[in-house]
């Protein structure tokens, strides 16, 4: 499709037909131009259209290119270890929190035990 444009653009670049000549406007009527520089100027817009759309489908096909990617790469590799090592690593934080609060609270007993003690 955008050789086809292209194509066409350029052929019409050729012939020195302006793309405003090609649309009947009623308010007013504007002479045919010549090929030369003033066809150029506006030829720019449908370069920037071009662009735009080869952009996109560029985008398009590395999104594709990526989904196919993700969907072949097996389920191994440096995300599940540091999945795993952060799980372990996780599990012994739990524990060593739980054996510090329980330390607290017995410390926490036998100074209050202390203290009722001395009054």
């Amino acid at each position: 499709m955008i050789i086809v444009l292209l194509v066409g653009v350029l052929a019409l670049w050729q012939l020195g037909i302006d793309s405003r000549d090609l649309v009947a406007d009623d308010h007013e009527r504007r002479p045919v131009r010549t090929a030369g520089l003033a066809g150029r100027s506006h030829m720019q817009s449908y370069y920037s259209l071009i662009a735009i759309d080869i952009a996109n489908e560029r985008i398009h096909q590395a999104e594709l290119d990526r989904r196919a990617r993700l969907s072949r790469e097996p389920a191994t590799g440096p995300g599940l270890a540091r999945r795993s090592l952060a799980g372990g690593f996780a599990l012994v934080s739990r524990g060593s929190a739980s054996i510090a609060r329980r330390l607290d609270v017995r410390t926490g007993e036998d100074l209050r035990q202390a203290f009722t003690a001395t009054k």
